[in-house]
């Protein structure tokens, strides 16, 4: 399963009016999609590439942080 951030984006839903806290709910979402990811998967191998894939995603998010909240604001 490829996650993409606008899956992501698309799969949040919160009633959370500030802004802040609407994207850091977003990023405790991408966090938990991908925890539940890795634990559901019996290979070494994919877990590492999983693990992988949420460091770079949770790391891409960060550093477009404004990007990402104009996104989960419309």
């Amino acid at each position: 399963m490829k996650l993409e951030i606008n899956q992501l984006i698309d799969s949040f839903h919160t009633d959370e009016k500030n802004k802040g806290r609407r994207y850091r709910e977003f990023l405790y979402h991408c966090y938990t999609i991908f925890e539940k990811e890795i634990k559901n998967i019996k290979s070494k191998k994919m877990i590492n590439r999983y693990i992988t894939m949420r460091n770079n995603t949770l790391s891409h998010l960060i550093q477009n942080e404004k990007e990402i909240t104009l996104k989960l604001s419309r």
